[in-house]
């Protein structure tokens, strides 16, 4: 007999805990608090995206201008009528190039630093509400084997 046992639970290995049920929980709010839970993360994510999708923007945003400053460089350079001419169209060209790469360094920097901020307060947020949550679940799941365990004593008491 316990070969034929062996053999029914080998082709159903769940089905010795078809009718389990765990005692106390709330599977309700425990896909309340999930369903939460993914709520929040995927609007910490949606920070993050956000943030880099603007980032991305500006770097496009100012590779444009710089390519167009290049070809504007080159073609007033290209008129020039003197080497002297050439040589200071080129330094001035060369300088404001500079300056504007460093510009865009530090407005990035900031974009960088702020996107950052957020993006960490958004997950902090998001975990410590999870957090909240779950200390909240596990206090109530307490309360409720307490209240079990002082009734079942209270009826011991009154046998």
């Amino acid at each position: 007999m316990p070969t034929q046992n062996f053999k029914k639970s080998a082709a159903n290995p769940f089905g010795a805990f078809k009718d389990f049920k765990m005692p106390n929980i709330d599977f309700a709010a425990a896909m309340s608090y999930h369903r939460e839970n993914m709520e929040r993360f995927a609007k910490a994510q949606k920070v993050a995206v956000e943030s880099a999708q603007n980032m991305t923007k500006a770097h496009a945003q100012y590779m444009k201008e710089a390519m167009k400053d290049l070809h504007d460089h080159m073609q007033e350079a290209t008129k020039a009528k003197s080497l002297e001419e050439t040589m200071e169209i080129h330094g001035r060209r060369v300088k404001s190039g500079l300056e504007k790469a460093v510009a865009h360094s530090r407005s990035m920097t900031q974009t960088y630093k702020t996107a950052n901020k957020e993006t960490q307060k958004a997950f902090k947020d998001c975990l410590e509400k999870g957090t909240r949550a779950a200390k909240e679940a596990a206090r109530k799941a307490q309360d409720a084997m307490k209240s079990k365990r002082a009734h079942k004593e209270f009826l011991m008491q009154a046998i």
